[in-house]
């Protein structure tokens, strides 16, 4: 059974922040093992790239842990569809200009 990301999202929290649409830009970045720029979000001056849009909480609540278990740093967006989780790329560099959307 799914559950609305609105409805707890207080919960998804407590493994990662979910930030304010002000808080961040979007933009593209490039990774040194990846041979295409990829969308990113832009937090206090460092890059996230994208992981993918979670319905249903219990399943992003899991795949946060797991990267973290991993020493990963992620944080939250939240849209319309559900949340969006982001991974810290240490090693990325800006591929285009940040989007002032």
């Amino acid at each position: 059974m799914s559950t609305s990301p609105d409805s707890s999202s207080a919960n998804a929290s407590v493994t990662a922040p979910i930030l304010e649409k002000a808080a961040i830009k979007s933009c593209h970045i490039c990774l040194p093992d990846t041979p295409h720029p990829i969308s990113a979000i832009v937090y206090k001056e460092q890059f996230y790239s994208y992981v993918k849009v979670f319905r249903d909480l219990e399943a992003a609540h899991r795949a946060a842990t797991r990267l973290m278990a991993k020493g990963n740093s992620v944080v939250w967006t939240s849209t319309p569809k559900g949340l969006i989780l982001w991974v810290l790329e240490t090693d990325a560099y800006l591929a285009s200009k940040p989007l002032t959307k």
